[in-house]
């Protein structure tokens, strides 16, 4: 069975600003390593985001690593990783914890 599906070239200027939100959720993403010593770092990255008009909403991961030798793992520490939620109403900006059940 083959399926054909109706394409159409994309709008110019449509691409640009997909190719310029695709340049600001990378930057956004980005995986931040802070090395304290050979047995401490922090990361901080973000992993998901989710998006609608005036309000944002983002997956924060935030926390300190240690290695624990004895165990031959690393272990996390203050884990302050969240959702986080950003509102924008009347050009001001608002961030706020975002609780999920």
């Amino acid at each position: 069975m083959h399926l054909l599906i109706n394409v159409d070239e994309l709008d110019e200027s449509i691409n640009e600003m997909l190719f310029k939100l695709n340049e600001l959720y990378s930057e956004m993403a980005q995986l931040a390593y802070t090395d304290y010593d050979e047995q401490n770092y922090h990361d901080n990255e973000i992993l998901k985001v989710i998006e609608g008009i005036g309000i944002q909403l983002f997956y924060q991961k935030d926390k300190d690593w240690h290695y624990r030798a004895e165990e031959k793992r690393w272990i996390p520490l203050n884990d302050n990783s969240s959702w986080r939620k950003i509102l924008i109403k009347n050009k001001v900006i608002s961030e706020t914890s975002f609780h999920i059940r």
